[in-house]
């Protein structure tokens, strides 16, 4: 796990010193990203840099240092991630005669793509972000993993500048972006509490989308975005008619495999423990992969909402883990939130409970955790799939026989409502009234007539981004696809990649602490797309994780209310706003609106969501303008 970054510069019109000094800023501004090492790479012949810091985690001698390059190949790479196969991939390579300098999985990558380009990712099992500099044939590779559990962010002026990096505020600080607000990112942020990509909160500062590649060809400075892995919930053909034993023994041999291979390490690998499903599921498959002195975190917050260490303790009891926990005092820590906040690099509704954990277990001195997101996404865990299992109507032929009546009705009525529950199901009836509609106004935060009155007029009219419910009726897949499997394909592409990994990343390199999702490694979310939604939901939300655990000695356990890691929000932004004075953006919001919301929310007429939106954006604002 690290941090990348580079620029081309097309323009030639930078000095020597000027490369130098944007590179070592680069490199400084993520130096959380990995402490262990920085380094730099120039072609002056093509006018591409490269920086690299780097947290060790496999080969942790120089001959995993990065930018690595072949000088025989005349290739050079700066990669941020895990490749979890290296192993099975070096035996591929060394069968060919390919010798190696040392372990890593980093000189793995570097030679497979020299040999096998683009259509080798396709046999790669990893979470990546990198940028693959052929000199040979004057091109940069640039890749996201298919979930997109690593970002990457671009900016492309074109004739110009080619720039990249890890995270958005490298970009800003090494002055590769002009630093303008985007009406489109803004606009996102406030619908459903996250960003997606392409946008971010920058104008110029592009997103990756998870499974997609870039291609720079120098020569011509020209920049090519392709597709090489597609979610296979988008497609309703993936679905196979398997035998409940043949369903079963296919996760199986999936899930065991995805585990194996992410205990790989040359540093101890640990896990966190909230007492929840997700957590346990991920601490067992451990163990049983390998993991024989398994260390598990859990974060304590006595007499506050969303404490769970008694579970967490009695499972690490039951599993026999190392078990650390934390003790956190945030009336004594009165700074932690302003440091989340600044750690964010893009603003969300979410995030600062992932930075507190990641905190609290890289002070115990691991840089690599275990967790389970992913879980409620694929095996059913969220409200959502309870409310799309008793919603069959939706994806029926009544639901597109009120849909012309919607979009007349809801227009109207909207001028009237002002509760926002139910502006965002007039937004979903006036959109269709199916499950993607629905859907989204579950997860929506404003509704479209509340954005348009909190943005200042002259940023809401340079709003250019695609309908929220058409990108999310295309995520969903095909409309006649069972409900069941339309809002797993959803909950994975919008709320679990825009929200939960972006914000994972963030919020735990800012502690260097590399955290692994085994649960959606590539190939269980093939295997889990192939299975029936019927099978999937048989007995309920995550039966197939609780019928697992169950023979592991919880059979009865989980058999409470989802809880969850959550923080005392009310007190918390209560307190903060009472420390500081909050100047709103007058160029982006309409402040009478905004404080508006803040008093509802302090009066608890108001989820403190929709007051968080704000804050971050506010934040992450007055940065850029910086």
């Amino acid at each position: 796990m690290c941090g990348i970054g580079g620029f081309v510069d097309w323009s030639e019109s930078w000095s020597h010193a000027q490369i130098k000094d944007r590179l070592t800023t680069i490199m400084h501004s993520m130096n959380h990203r990995g402490p262990d090492a920085q380094n730099t790479f120039y072609s002056a012949t093509d006018a591409v840099a490269l920086a690299h810091t780097r947290l060790s985690i496999v080969d942790l001698t120089e001959n995993g240092r990065q930018p690595m390059s072949n000088v025989e190949l005349g290739t050079h790479l700066v990669f941020n991630g895990e490749i979890y196969n290296h192993e099975e991939l070096r035996e591929e390579l060394v069968a060919q005669g390919i010798q190696f300098q040392g372990t890593s999985d980093t000189e793995v990558l570097l030679v497979w793509l020299s040999l096998f380009g683009i259509e080798g990712l396709a046999k790669v099992d990893g979470m990546f972000a990198f940028c693959f500099y052929d000199e040979k044939k004057k091109t940069l590779l640039l890749d996201r993993d298919p979930m997109g559990e690593k970002p990457l962010y671009f900016v492309h002026h074109p004739q110009r500048l080619f720039a990249f990096a890890s995270e958005t505020q490298t970009l800003l600080k090494a002055n590769l972006s002009h630093g303008q607000i985007s009406a489109d990112g803004l606009s996102y942020l406030l619908r459903q509490g996250s960003i997606p990509p392409p946008f971010t909160h920058i104008d110029d500062i592009q997103f990756l989308r998870p499974g997609h590649l870039l291609r720079v060809d120098l020569k011509n400075k020209a920049v090519d975005e392709k597709v090489y892995w597609q979610n296979p919930f988008q497609v309703a053909s993936s679905v196979s008619l398997l035998s409940d034993e043949e369903a079963a023994q296919l996760l199986e041999g999936e899930i065991k495999v995805a585990f194996q291979r992410r205990l790989r390490a040359d540093v101890p690998v640990g896990a966190f423990l909230s007492g929840g499903i997700d957590s346990t599921y991920v601490c067992a498959r451990l163990q049983e992969a390998g993991a024989s002195d398994l260390n598990t975190f859990t974060v304590v917050m006595p007499n506050q909402p969303g404490d769970e260490s008694v579970y967490a303790r009695e499972i690490s009891k039951r599993l026999g883990t190392t078990h650390h926990e934390i003790p956190i005092d945030l009336d004594a820590d009165k700074d932690w939130l302003n440091q989340a906040l600044e750690d964010m690099d893009v603003p969300s509704v979410d995030g600062p409970n992932t930075w507190l954990v990641s905190r609290a277990v890289a002070q115990q001195g691991f840089k690599v955790a275990c967790s389970g997101v992913g879980g409620d996404e694929l095996f059913y865990g969220y409200p959502s799939f309870s409310l799309a299992a008793k919603s069959n109507w939706t994806s029926s032929g009544l639901a597109k026989r009120m849909a012309p009546l919607g979009k007349t009705i809801a227009p109207v009525l909207k001028k009237v409502a002002s509760h926002p529950k139910g502006l965002r199901v007039l937004d979903a009836v006036e959109a269709g009234v199916d499950v993607a509609s629905m859907w989204m106004a579950k997860r929506m935060i404003f509704s479209e007539k509340e954005i348009q009155e909190c943005i200042n007029d002259a940023i809401h009219h340079k709003v250019k981004a695609q309908n929220p419910f058409e990108r999310a009726r295309e995520l969903a897949c095909d409309e006649d696809v069972h409900p069941l499997r339309q809002v797993s394909a959803l909950e994975q592409q919008i709320y679990m990649h825009d929200q939960l990994l972006r914000d994972t990343d963030a919020m735990s390199m800012a502690h260097s602490l590399e955290v692994r999702l085994p649960l959606i490694g590539k190939h269980i979310v093939e295997a889990v797309a192939r299975v029936s939604p019927e099978w999937l939901w048989r007995h309920g939300p995550k039966w197939v994780l609780k019928d697992w655990l169950s023979r592991k000695g919880f059979e009865g356990f989980f058999d409470r209310p989802k809880q969850g890691f959550t923080l005392n929000w009310p007190k918390i932004l209560s307190a903060y706003f009472n420390d500081n004075t909050i100047q709103w953006h007058e160029e982006y919001f309409d402040t009478s609106f905004v404080e508006a919301e803040k008093k509802r929310f302090l009066t608890g007429e108001r989820p403190y969501g929709r007051t968080f939106c704000f804050l971050a954006a506010h934040k992450k604002f007055a940065e850029a303008s910086a």
